[in-house]
Parts: structure tokens; sequence; C-alpha cells
């Protein structure tokens, strides 16, 4: 196999590998400074149940419902514990009228169950006393343990996502978490185990991996978390430790006394976050290329507040983003033209050397030093682009406001793969839209290689990708992009054909960005 052969085998299996780890490797919970150990390990929890764990069906009867104006907690009087957490501002599926819960113990222990040395109060009787103002609700459940006093309290506000947590005993005792459920059914959809450590750094470690009990210090911020939720509890100091005991599913907070922290149930909405203090909005992964998707983030989330529609911002977004790209395109675009007048040339190369390969690489590279032409030069701009696709992938994906959020028709959820049903079988639509426009952009692209074989594969890429983004596909959101990204380059390549470059590619991506913008407008007025 010739240099030529190897470069060109080489660039089609990292372009593949980019594919398939930008669209689920780099979706996996990263894993840092998680110690795994046995559950025999006495610390950090001194109040551990003695012998062996056992799941205990939690009360089905006597439970009391207590709302806010963003959140329902179904407590349980019997076990003193909120059952479940409800996200009244949020639904579950796109079409049914469930909301989404955080949490919903059918076993014990949950959120406020208390594990002592030898015991556990899940069939403890708590009594319930509920204080309300104008604002804020505070409840608080009392019994008594082995002869000495508990006491709970939850204080929140009517319009806060963030609750107040008090537990008081003269016993030893761990406070129980429950872990976050699953809410949602995308494949990216990942539910991991979060912590903030005292100097701020960020640990993640996905849910579904642990294999042992896990032990936890030093932390300020410890829960559960996935793509668009979480279950987060928040102290004071950082000389905390912690359980994650894997048969009760949920995390074990030590404490001699009394043990008061803050708890944040809700969605990983930006603004919401940064709202809290910063060490929430740590709670938004947006991975490597994070420091070009934040901004990236924001302008999304401004457009959709401006236009009320984030499939028509998704489309301004992308147009604008282009234009701003226009000086490392126009090298591209020039690149291409000089490539294009040396057509002729090339192609009488090609038949002249067409038995001998190496001779017509060796006579190809004469002929571009000839000529001045870098067959490459025309690739750089675009790698220099590939942070901005990323961060931009990644946006898309963390922005929650996309969530259930429906651009024109059938596309009801720009978060997930858009699918319309025939005979109900699922058809992605969107998916062979932004297919036909990869074959069309591939037959009007000029392509400038020596090896038949190799035309041959380049010529296969756009069906190859097809069938990949069928196998792995994308949410709909990033589809939007890429469609809308080809539609501008597809355009602008018939008017350079045409023309030549007298008319400035920039205004050619402005006329056709507003053109689309406005197509895209009247479909979503007329759907």
């Amino acid at each position: 196999m010739g240099e030529n052969q190897r470069f060109f085998l080489a660039f089609i299996l990292s372009f593949i590998f980019v594919f398939f780890y930008t669209s689920w490797l780099a979706k996996e919970h990263r894993s840092h400074n998680v110690v795994a150990s046995s559950s025999s390990e006495s610390e950090p929890v001194q109040a551990r149940v003695q012998g062996e764990t056992q799941l205990v069906e939690t009360p089905r009867l006597g439970l009391v419902d207590i709302s806010s104006d963003l959140l329902k907690l179904t407590v349980s009087p019997t076990g003193g514990f909120v059952k479940s957490v409800e996200l009244l501002k949020f639904k579950k599926t796109v079409e049914g009228p469930e909301k989404v819960k955080l949490f919903d113990s059918d076993y014990y222990p949950g959120f406020l169950s208390l594990v002592f040395k030898d015991t556990v109060d899940f069939s403890v009787s708590y009594s319930l006393n509920l204080r309300e103002t104008s604002n804020v609700k505070e409840l608080e459940l009392s019994s008594e343990i082995s002869g000495a006093p508990v006491l709970k309290k939850l204080r929140f506000s009517r319009n806060s996502y963030l609750l107040d947590v008090e537990v008081v005993s003269s016993q030893p005792f761990s406070v129980a978490v429950p872990v976050l459920l699953i809410n949602g059914t995308s494949r990216l959809n990942l539910r991991s185990l979060f912590n903030i450590d005292s100097l701020g750094k960020v640990s993640r470690l996905r849910f579904e991996t642990f294999q042992e009990n896990l032990h936890f210090s030093d932390f300020k911020m410890i829960g559960f978390d996935d793509l668009y939720f979480a279950n987060v509890s928040v102290f004071e100091g950082t000389k905390n430790k912690a359980i994650y005991d894997r048969t009760l599913q949920a995390l074990l907070i030590p404490a001699l006394g009394r043990l008061s922290f803050k708890v944040f149930w809700g969605p990983k909405e930006l603004h919401l976050l940064e709202s809290y203090g910063q060490d929430f909005k740590k709670l938004i992964d947006l991975g490597f290329f994070a420091i070009l998707a934040e901004p990236i983030l924001r302008f999304l989330l401004w457009l959709g507040d401006l236009l009320k529609n984030y499939g028509l911002a998704i489309v301004l977004m992308t147009i604008i983003i282009r234009l701003l790209l226009y000086p490392l395109n126009s090298i591209s675009y020039k690149a291409m033209q000089k490539l294009k007048e040396i057509q002729p040339e090339l192609e009488e190369l090609k038949a002249k050397y067409k038995d001998d390969p190496q001779a017509l690489n060796r006579e190809l590279i004469l002929f571009y030093q000839k000529k001045g032409v870098n067959p490459l030069k025309g690739c750089l701009p675009i790698l220099l682009q590939l942070p901005i696709f990323f961060g931009l992938f990644s946006a898309l994906h963390h922005a929650i406001e996309l969530r259930y959020s429906t651009f024109f028709g059938w596309i009801k959820d720009l978060s997930s793969p858009d699918y319309i049903y025939i005979f109900s079988f699922p058809v992605p639509l969107l998916t062979l839209i932004l297919g036909a426009t990869l074959i069309w952009q591939h037959k009007i692209t000029p392509i400038q290689v020596s090896d038949p074989d190799q035309e041959r594969v380049l010529k296969l890429m756009p069906y190859i990708f097809i069938v990949m983004l069928i196998i792995v596909p994308l949410p709909a959101g990033n589809l939007v992009y890429w469609l809308v990204s080809n539609i501008l380059s597809i355009g602008q390549q018939l008017v350079i054909q045409r023309s030549g470059l007298k008319i400035n590619p920039f205004w050619i991506n402005l006329a056709l960005g507003c053109v689309i913008f406005l197509m895209s407008g009247f479909l979503v007025w007329l759907f």
C-alpha cells in the first residue's frame, strides 16, 4: 500500500472514529477521584445497619401530598420520609400528562429515611406538622426512636427548586438520598453520581458502572444527575463524608446529633443554576469543548427567548455562525475554484498515466507545484471549524430547553431523533432529507484524487453517512443545524459554479440564509 493510500485510509478511519465519538462515546460521563470500596469498611458511615441489608417495601397508604408552584412532594408519615418528588413544569413524555419524577421510592429508603447503627426508621410513625406562609412551606416530622427524639425539617419556597433540610437526633445516624429515576428513553440520557470537592473539582461516575459500595469525602455537593435533571445535596463546609449503598440504591450521609444542608430538585437550566451559584452551573457537563459550547448555548437560549421557537433559533444561529466563519470558508472557496480551473489538465494527466499510479502521483505533485495549488489548503479551514462544530453539538445536546420543544410538523422534540410512522414503521424523515443533501452536495463538489479506488470510496461516503445516522440517530436539533448548513453550502456552490467568484460568497450565504429563515418561519406558522 502506497503512502497516498495509507493517508487516505487513515483519514477515513479517523473520520468514522470522530463521528462515533461525538455521537456516543463523548456522552459517557467521565469519572475522576472516585474511590470504590467494600461495604465492610466502617468509615465514613458509623451508623450502618448491621447484618445483611434487605429491601423493604414502602407504605402505600396514608401518604400526604405537599405542593409548591414547581414541586410536588409525596410524604409518608410511616418512616417519616419523602417518597417521591415531581417537577410540575416538566412532562415525562411528549404527549402524556404524567410529570417528571426525580425519584419514587417503592422500596425503603426514601429521602430523609434514617439509618442507625442497629436499626432503621422505616416502620416508625412520625407526626407531621406543616406550617405555611404566603411564600414558604415548612414541614416537620417528629418521633422517638429507642427513647430518643428525632426531628426532620424540610423548608421550601413556592417558586424555588432549592430546599433547606435539617435532621436532629441524639443518636448517630445517616440520612438517605435515593437515586435519580431515568426520565426518557434516549441512549444518551445517562445517570451519574455527581460530586464537587473542596477545591471545586467535578467528579462523575456513570451510574450503570457501580459494582460495589462507594465512599466519598471532602465534598461540598453530592448527588445524582442525568442529562436534564438533578437530585443534589449541598453542604456549607467541605469536611463531609458519604457512602453509596448499592443494595439500598441510595447515598447515606452520616451525622452526629445534627445535620443541615440544602437539596436541589430540579432541571439543569443554565440561567436557573447560575441563580443558585457557580457550583450549580457545573451540573451541566459541556465536555472538552465547553469553552466554545457555553457561549453557543447562551446565544441559542437568547434566540429561543426572542423567537419563541427553538427550531427557528437553531436555523438562525446556523446562518449567523456560517456568516461569522466566512473568513475561514473563503479560503476553501478560492482553493476549490482554483482546482476547478485546472480540472481539464488534471483529467489529461489521469488519462495519460492511468496505468501507472506511482507515476501519476509523482506528476500530480509536480503539476500542483507548477500551478501553485495546494489540494489540502481547502481542508484546513474545515479542520479549524471542527471544534466549533463539536461545541455546537454539545450545546444542542445539553440544552434542556430543546426537550419536547416543537419545531414544525412532525418534529415534536428537538432533543430526540425524529420519526414519522408509516404503517407503524418508524421512518427517520429528517435524516433521509439530510442524506439527500449529502448526496447532492457530493455530486456538485469536485473530487481531486488520483486513485480510482479512493474516488469510488469517496463516492460511497454520503451513503455510509446515511446508514450511520440511521443506526446511530442524532437528535433532531443537531440534524436541523446540519441540514441548514448543507443547504447553504449547496446553494453557494451552485451559484459559484455558474458565476465563478463574481459574487462574494458572503452575500450568497446571507441571501440564502434569509430565504431559509423566512421559509422556516412560514412552515412554523403553517403547521
